[in-house]
C-alpha cells in the first residue's frame, strides 16, 4: 500500500476502498467518520476494524491533503505500559552454603565422578597423576 509515515510509522495510505488516515484525535476522527462515505478501515473485510484508522472514499479527495496534515500533525506513539520490574537476582552461592564433595578414599564413588574420563576411553575411573 503507498503510504505515509512519521517516525517510521504508517499514519496514512491507500487502500481498496479510498484513503486510510489514522486520526488519534477524536474530533478529527470523528470529521474525518462523518464525510459522506467515511467508514472505520478494515483491512481484513471480516469486521475486524482499526478504531483509530478512517477510510475516505475518492469522492470526498478535496479532504485529503487536509487529513493528511492533520495524522502528520497527531501523537502516533503506542503509549505502552511501564515495563514490569525486574524480578529479584537469585541469591549468591557462597562458600559456607555448599561445598564440594570430599571423598575419603581413591576408591569411593566421590572420585569416580570427580575423575576426568577420557575420550572414547572405557567408563572405568582412572588413577590420579
Amino acid at each position: 500500500m503507498p503510504c505515509l509515515k512519521r517516525s517510521g510509522r504508517v499514519i496514512a495510505g491507500f487502500s481498496r476502498t479510498g484513503m486510510v488516515f489514522k486520526l488519534t484525535d477524536p474530533d478529527a476522527h470523528g470529521r474525518a467518520l462523518a464525510l459522506p462515505g467515511g467508514h472505520l478501515f478494515d483491512p481484513s473485510g471480516r469486521g475486524e476494524v482499526f478504531r483509530q484508522w478512517v477510510v475516505v472514499p475518492p469522492e470526498q479527495a478535496a479532504e485529503w491533503e487536509a487529513l493528511a496534515y492533520e495524522a502528520l500533525g497527531q501523537d502516533h506513539s503506542l503509549g505502552l505500559p511501564a515495563p514490569a520490574p525486574a524480578k529479584p537476582a537469585p541469591p549468591c552461592v557462597t562458600e559456607t552454603q555448599g561445598t564440594a564433595p570430599t571423598p575419603t578414599s581413591r576408591s569411593s564413588a566421590g572420585w569416580a565422578a570427580l575423575t576426568p574420563r577420557p575420550l572414547g576411553g572405557s567408563n572405568e575411573p582412572r588413577p590420579l597423576a
